[in-house]
């Protein structure tokens, strides 16, 4: 990224997603943060899953001030970022504290407008987004510029990631993804999950899936996720680190939201607005 770009204050807003639990949705968002981090950019990693937060406990931290106190407005955002693995800038939530109870639509659209308070922007905010089923965290979705999709090679991962795509083109009109493929046997496990996938979609009209790689399965990353540690920092040269590595790569050639600010300020905007005036309507 230029320094032109950084200056004018382009954010890269990458929202992570997966269609069911277990396919390695969290350690991408770490691993690409640290990958990206290592390569001179400016990280922010969101913890979107605030009904049941897992970065911090993903990563060892022990947060004092969260997303939990910023959205009950005791904290401002930029006053609960902290520092994780290779110094990545992160928004957590508590573990200890998570109640199970996702937060309202509008709180959400509160913390997206919050955003716009951070003393300095990044060039890469990633968000690891939790329960697609509510609408909170359909609204992180709908804000990012890019859309991630973690899927590993199992049919129910297919069947998940598929629901998934139809409800954010019906829902929201979103057509355009791009798909990770985890625990893999090989490269061509990955291109073969593409495959199917596409053949899924078929039916849905005008959906982009690009596949952008394939994680292997790799006993180091195991070792690391049980010591609550990243690959790509404890075991850099490793088969899954390595193919982070790869994946950074290809995201800092993606391009960037046409608005000044980013497309999560643009939006947040438009719903701030919107919300405001549904509101009105009611009462």
């Amino acid at each position: 990224m230029t320094q032109e770009v950084m200056q004018g204050g382009l954010v890269q807003v990458v929202a992570i997603a997966g269609g069911k639990g277990g396919t390695g949705k969290t350690q991408t968002a770490l691993n690409l943060a640290v990958q990206l981090q290592a390569r001179g950019q400016k990280v922010l990693l969101l913890d979107g899953s605030m009904a049941l937060p897992g970065l911090d406990i993903a990563c060892g931290l022990q947060p004092v001030q969260t997303l939990q106190d910023a959205m009950a407005g005791t904290c401002p955002l930029g006053g609960i970022v902290q520092a994780g693995p290779l110094g990545v800038q992160m928004l957590v939530s508590d573990s200890l504290r998570a109640t199970g109870e996702p937060p309202s639509v509008l709180q959400m659209a509160g913390l997206i407008q919050a955003f716009s308070t951070l003393p300095e922007l990044p060039d890469v905010l990633l968000v690891d987004c939790g329960n697609l089923q509510d609408d909170a965290q359909m609204l992180l979705l709908r804000a990012a510029s890019e859309i991630l999709l973690v899927s590993s090679d199992e049919p129910a991962a297919d069947a998940g990631t598929l629901t998934l795509i139809r409800r954010l083109q019906g829902r929201f009109g979103l057509n355009r993804f791009r798909l990770l493929a985890t625990m893999t046997a090989s490269e061509q496990g990955g291109v073969a999950l593409h495959e199917r996938l596409l053949r899924l979609t078929e039916s849905l009209p005008g959906v982009s899936l690009d596949h952008v790689g394939s994680v292997p399965f790799d006993e180091t990353l195991r070792r690391a996720v049980q010591r609550q540690k990243v690959v790509s920092e404890m075991f850099p040269r490793s088969r899954s680190a390595l193919a982070y590595r790869d994946l950074a790569d290809k995201l800092t050639s993606w391009p960037l939201p046409a608005n000044p600010r980013g497309h999560l300020e643009f939006f947040a905007e438009r719903l701030i607005a919107r919300t405001g005036r549904m509101a009105i309507t009611e009462r």
